[in-house]
């Protein structure tokens, strides 16, 4: 059970136990009750109304097929499977399929993983496809950032056999979740900067978090995580949540951008001492495609900043923002994006094969 609920139910059933022993006669506790629950009804309907006329939020929404109260996972996430593939070949080897040289590896978060699409129908399937001279694999991970692609990177080249890495930045949050701290780490970054290099804090990992840093791991209540698919106030207090808990075990500073073009640097130098290619692609964001003025500053402060980072250290770069711009004005956004709810940010499968179309020319 997680954190949050466990809270929740510790509060309801405390308040319960309260109402249960109080000896004040019975119509004051009915009246009260009423008088609070109508309150909270009208303060609920007011507080959707005002969530949907707020932009839809970046958020992930684990399909609605997958929420549940009991987690049926327990220890170890996907993220970290991935990151160290030595420790746990399974998720290496599944995602490897019968992949044979030359290998092009692709990183990144949910946007390359594929969110609600399956990993057969995402662009990195469908390239597969479309260039049968190479093998392409998909290494991306939902909830993860340029640390985590780094450090998936550097471990999967120490057991596999790459031609080219291709490198899915997503400006959207990528540097918001940069340096945010891990579970697998002890809540702590999974890297240290300094002295012009950049390396693994954590070896191996190491989920000795201390108790005070709970709540920053825990996923959202219950009731949200269900909600979410049907209520924008959910969504956004999620949303609220997230941000939060990000902030408590990684406050971003200035040094995010700094951070990013250190580990670009270090990762460009890394592969071409090992003869691997260096592509990176920068993903669009579905809010700044269908109206550029409703994003805010800072979003597109880091979509900048990642260009001229790339632009910067020479990496080869394509930028998809153009491609889907058109797209959108010819045929909107809906055929491209998933819209099971309000705004979802992820493609759909008609989004990916425009990916893979376009991919396919540019590298």
């Amino acid at each position: 059970i997680g954190f949050f609920d466990l809270l929740q139910i510790g509060v309801f059933g405390g308040v319960g136990f309260l109402q249960a022993t109080h000896a004040a006669p019975v119509w004051k506790p009915r009246r009260a009750w009423w008088l609070g629950a109508g309150g909270g009804v009208v303060g609920l309907v007011l507080l959707e109304l005002g969530a949907r006329l707020l932009p839809p939020p970046p958020l992930f929404l684990e399909p609605l097929g997958d929420v549940r109260f009991f987690s049926q996972r327990v220890g170890v996430e996907p993220a970290e499977e991935l990151a160290w593939p030595a420790l746990y070949p399974r998720q290496m080897q599944a995602r490897l399929g019968r992949a044979q040289a030359p290998v092009v590896l692709h990183v990144g978060d949910s946007m390359v993983q594929g969110t609600s699409v399956g990993l057969s129908n995402t662009f990195v399937a469908q390239l597969d496809r479309l260039d049968p001279g190479r093998s392409h694999v998909n290494a991306g991970v939902d909830g993860t950032g340029p640390d985590h692609y780094f450090l998936l990177i550097q471990n999967w080249l120490e057991r596999l056999e790459v031609d080219t890495v291709v490198l899915h930045l997503f400006p959207a949050n990528d540097l918001m979740e940069l340096d945010q701290g891990q579970r697998a780490c002890r809540g702590a970054s999974l890297l240290v900067y300094g002295e012009g290099r950049v390396q693994a804090r954590c070896a191996s990992p190491d989920r000795r978090v201390p108790f005070w840093l709970a709540p920053a791991f825990a996923q959202a209540p219950y009731a949200l995580r269900f909600l979410g698919h049907s209520s924008a106030a959910a969504r956004q207090l999620q949303e609220a949540l997230l941000r939060a808990q990000k902030a408590l075990v990684s406050p971003r500073g200035d040094q995010a951008a700094e951070h990013l073009r250190q580990l670009l640097h270090a990762l460009e130098g890394s592969l071409e001492e090992q003869g691997v290619d260096l592509v990176v692609t920068v993903l669009p964001f579905r809010g700044q495609l269908e109206d550029p003025e409703a994003v805010s500053d800072s979003m597109r402060t880091d979509r900048a900043e990642t260009l001229a980072t790339c632009n910067e250290l020479g990496l080869r770069t394509l930028d998809l923002q153009d491609h889907f711009q058109a797209l959108v004005h010819e045929k909107g956004a809906e055929p491209l994006f998933l819209n099971d709810i309000p705004g979802d940010i992820h493609w759909s499968a008609e989004g990916h094969a425009e990916v893979a179309r376009w991919l396919l020319r540019g590298i």
